[in-house]
């Protein structure tokens, strides 16, 4: 009688460790499972004087997203999913875990009369480290020239293969005929 409960102990304490193993793996699993060229564009932030103002931060915010979202070598989550870090957001590493990405992008727009400064920042969330981060001042007639730059420049930064050096490497596969 004595044996059987030592076995069933024995074999109690195996179950448990083979569970143990097995979520250890599993974890290990999904945190690798992130593609390195993901990306979450959290919502920027109004810092202008006039609240109002927050519409156009929006607006900046949505066509960096859009325009990442056309460069087919990243995994770009979507606007839908990021608004609900709107207000300030907590741990990014938490955040990106949550959104399944490797990197996050966050910011803020400022406007004051016909100028507008938009600060960008690219963070890795596994180290909570900058990989980039930028400011651009442009006036109200040139601020979609911003969104562009910053697109680009956060696809450098995790080389992405952008559609304009996809067009240029066919160019000179075709000799320059589009």
């Amino acid at each position: 009688m004595r044996w059987a409960e030592v076995a069933a102990a024995v074999l109690l304490l195996a179950g448990i460790v083979a569970a143990f193993v097995l979520v250890s793996k599993k974890s290990a699993r999904s945190t690798s499972s992130v593609p390195e060229k993901s990306i979450a564009v959290l919502p920027f932030e109004n810092r202008s004087e006039d609240k109002a103002n927050a519409y156009f931060a929006d607006g900046i915010h949505d066509e960096i997203l859009t325009r990442l979202s056309k460069i087919a070598d990243l995994k770009v989550i979507s606007r839908t999913s990021t608004q609900h870090y709107k207000s300030a957001p907590e741990n990014l590493r938490e955040i990106a875990r949550q959104l399944g990405v490797a990197h996050i992008v966050e910011g803020s727009v400022q406007k004051s009369g016909d100028a507008v400064r938009v600060n960008v920042q690219l963070i890795k969330a596994a180290s909570d480290s900058h990989l980039w981060a930028d400011s651009f001042d442009r006036k109200l007639t040139d601020i979609f020239s911003v969104e562009t730059e910053v697109a680009r420049a956060v696809a450098d930064q995790l080389r992405a293969k952008t559609h304009r050096a996809g067009r240029a490497s066919y160019r000179r596969q075709t000799d320059g005929k589009l």
